[in-house]
């Protein structure tokens, strides 16, 4: 099964628009956010001529779930995998994000990598202009003194999107720092 050339294009006259700002998409747990997400990838790929790359962190348990589902729904578009434990490994992966990134689409990591103080990781963080960079599992910035928030802070991207199946609290301050997240120079 494949996505239709018409689900790109509904997901990108509702998506594009909101794509503009950066924005949370808070649903329940199950529902298609990952889904949604490799979708609209595709449809700015082929849309709108926007091919990336653009960045996934996610927790490690779904970093699997992220390959498969974009191996399955959009086979025509480039994902690479950002995590490994091998030292090799990582150097060679730093070595594609600084020389080649035009040889992937979507990268995906994991909070760890991401936020983590190797090389690949200060790589991720300063050079590369990402189009979009996507938190799933968002709310885990929701507090902005944690090691997380202030590494991924630090990404350099035009656009952000918070995926969450968490809802949000009646809390003040997490919204502050998840909004502050998005519009860091507000």
């Amino acid at each position: 099964m494949r996505l239709k050339p018409r689900d790109d294009r509904l997901l990108l006259i509702a998506a594009f628009k909101i794509m503009l700002r950066r924005y949370i998409l808070a649903d329940k747990m199950g529902l298609g956010k990952t889904l949604h997400t490799i979708a609209f990838f595709r449809a700015l790929k082929n849309l709108r001529n926007v091919p990336g790359p653009h960045l996934v962190v996610c927790p490690l348990s779904v970093l699997s779930s992220w390959m498969l589902e974009a191996k399955k729904w959009c086979p025509d578009m480039r994902f690479i995998r950002l995590h490994t434990c091998d030292i090799d490994e990582r150097a060679r992966l730093k070595h594609t994000l600084l020389n080649a990134s035009a040889s992937f689409d979507v990268a995906l990591t994991t909070y760890e990598m991401a936020a983590g103080t190797t090389p690949l990781a200060r790589a991720l963080c300063s050079h590369i202009q990402w189009q979009c960079m996507v938190l799933d599992e968002g709310h885990k910035v929701k507090n902005d003194a944690t090691l997380n928030s202030m590494a991924l802070s630090r990404i350099r991207r035009r656009h952000t999107v918070l995926l969450t199946g968490t809802p949000l609290q009646n809390n003040l301050r997490e919204l502050y720092c998840l909004m502050a997240f998005l519009y860091p120079h507000i």
